[in-house]
């Protein structure tokens, strides 16, 4: 039976310190093989054996270990189930070595786009985008809640110190850690609730084989209930020369308006506001 001795090269790649895993492979007293494998991992990955630790927190460090020990697995799979069948007055190192560039032509197809990756193509197609239910171009204010909510997820990959998200990550875990991260922020519920669904349309959007890794059934759009003061235009009016606070967020749809004990909630006078002067 053939049985594998696996060692660390001493050669640490000096921007990543990475190392090559090689193999040895015996089989009885007359095989004795030598390969490199092409996989490189952390030495704080290694014990005689690739070892991953059980860790909550998944670096990109990690993740990257973690992979390294899916690949390397399969390759030693592949050279056992290729020696099993091979003519042994032709099995050498080189042979071994063939097998591993086989495995590696095999690998060398493009990953799967990770979340951010994924979000950052959609936000550059938005502009060409219509909407689902009415056909329309997108609004500018569509682009805005788009490309803030990318933000909030970039920022918080940084905190969980990774580049990016898989599609699997996004679960209950996932949420209940963003959504965490933006009250941390200072965000009340409606506008998590804003996020969260921006994010569902992300992910909603992409292609099967990235949406269905995804589990969006935790995932809640937030809202919490506003008193809200409608004015008719002769209350507008009356309102124009009182004593006002300019609002610090013009852009928004529905403008905040503050008069003496009342605050005042115009959703549709933009226009009419800035022939007064008062939004510009």
């Amino acid at each position: 039976m053939a049985t594998f001795v696996l060692k660390l090269s001493k050669r640490q790649d000096p921007k990543t310190g990475k190392s090559e895993i090689l193999i040895r492979l015996r089989h009885g007293k007359t095989i004795e093989l030598y390969a490199n494998s092409g996989i490189f991992i952390h030495p704080d990955f290694w014990n005689n054996g690739i070892k991953i630790p059980r860790d909550r927190i998944i670096t990109d460090k990690l993740r990257d270990a973690q992979r390294a020990k899916t690949d390397f697995d399969k390759l030693l799979n592949l050279i056992s189930e290729s020696f099993l069948t091979a003519d042994r007055k032709r099995v050498n190192s080189k042979w071994m070595s063939g097998v591993v560039d086989t495995f590696h032509k095999r690998e060398q197809e493009p990953e799967p786009e990770r979340l951010l990756t994924y979000i950052a193509n959609f936000i550059e197609r938005a502009p060409q985008r219509t909407r689902h239910d009415t056909g329309r171009v997108l609004r500018e204010s569509n682009m805005y809640q788009y490309r803030a909510t990318f933000k909030h997820l970039q920022e918080f990959a940084v905190s969980r110190r990774v580049k990016d998200f898989e599609f699997s990550d996004i679960n209950k875990d996932f949420y209940e850690r963003f959504v965490a991260h933006l009250q941390k922020q200072g965000f009340r519920a409606n506008s998590i609730g804003k996020h969260i669904k921006v994010l569902k349309t992300f992910v909603n959007d992409a292609p099967a084989e990235l949406r269905t890794q995804a589990d969006l059934k935790p995932f809640r759009v937030l809202r919490e209930d506003v008193d809200n003061v409608y004015l008719n235009d002769r209350e507008l009016g009356r309102s124009v020369p009182a004593s006002y606070q300019r609002p610090s967020w013009s852009g928004c749809g529905i403008l905040f308006y503050y008069l003496p004990g009342r605050v005042a909630v115009i959703p549709t006078y933009q226009k009419y506001l800035r022939q007064a002067g008062i939004i510009y």
